[in-house]
């Protein structure tokens, strides 16, 4: 098989253990458009793609999901840049006298990987920000992180 210059020895590199990381991240890239008409076509579990995909359970998975999400949207900024803003949206949150915010907040102090700080400092955007439309700070919060 030949998929758009992916061989099938190619894809088999995705799938066992012990490959060159380097060598990963290229095949990784250069099978993108296969493994999103894959995901679109065929009716694969979220579980069911990582154990076809075994680089997915690797430790630095995360970069080939990051080349992924730049192949996507190219314009798109890095979560990294979210780090400039952490300390502010965290300020106004703790000026909000809500329950909700009360318990985001405390399991951002609560975690010690910077990373999962700035991740969970996500979940304050709806309480901060004017809501327009008529839906609950919950369902704006959810739809944020969903979507």
């Amino acid at each position: 098989m030949n998929y758009a210059g992916i061989t099938s020895d190619e894809l088999a590199i995705l799938k066992i253990e012990g490959s060159d990381w380097n060598t990963i991240k290229e095949i990784w890239k250069k099978s993108h458009h296969q493994r999103q008409n894959e995901l679109r076509n065929n009716d694969l579990s979220t579980n069911e793609y990582i154990q076809k995909y075994n680089v997915l359970s690797y430790e630095n998975a995360l970069e080939l999901l990051q080349l992924d999400v730049h192949m996507l949207y190219p314009s798109c900024g890095n979560i990294y840049i979210w780090k400039q803003y952490y300390q502010l949206i965290v300020a106004k949150a703790e000026k909000i006298n809500e329950h909700r915010v009360f318990n985001i907040l405390r399991n951002i102090d609560r975690t010690e990987v910077e990373d999962s700080k700035l991740a969970q400092s996500f979940m304050l955007i709806p309480y901060i920000l004017p809501a327009y439309r008529k839906k609950s700070k919950l369902e704006c919060q959810e739809s944020f992180i969903y979507y």
